[in-house]
């Protein structure tokens, strides 16, 4: 269980990437997108890679590429380079200003106190 999901995935199509899970009550949920898709893809092609939430972080393990015709859905084990797709990347590094301004600082101050004007 991971935090009342099951089954979580990231879905990569042509035109988009999502995360989806299996609630307790065994429905399908779309959790949230994340980033564009991949221009490699066809329109009938999507890439579920199952994951694994432990320690607070998404570890990918199998990725698998489904292709969808007509008659019937194909589903291949695939090594697509996925580093733009990377779960870890999935929520943004926000940079803290204060911590800039005091890194600034720091490297003007010398042993003995400020160095230059």
């Amino acid at each position: 269980d991971q935090g009342g999901y099951k089954n979580v995935q990231m879905v990569v199509e042509r035109d988009r990437s999502y995360m989806v899970a299996t609630t307790t009550d065994g429905t399908l949920s779309r959790i949230s997108p994340f980033g564009k898709g991949d221009t490699r893809l066809q329109a009938n092609q999507r890439i579920e890679r199952a994951c694994e939430v432990k320690d607070s972080s998404i570890k990918p393990r199998e990725e698998i590429l489904v292709t969808q015709t007509q008659d019937e859905v194909v589903r291949t084990e695939t090594h697509l380079n996925l580093s733009e797709h990377d779960p870890q990347n999935l929520i943004p590094f926000a940079p803290n200003p204060r911590l800039a301004q005091r890194r600034g600082r720091n490297s003007q101050n010398g042993k003995y106190g400020v160095i230059s004007l």
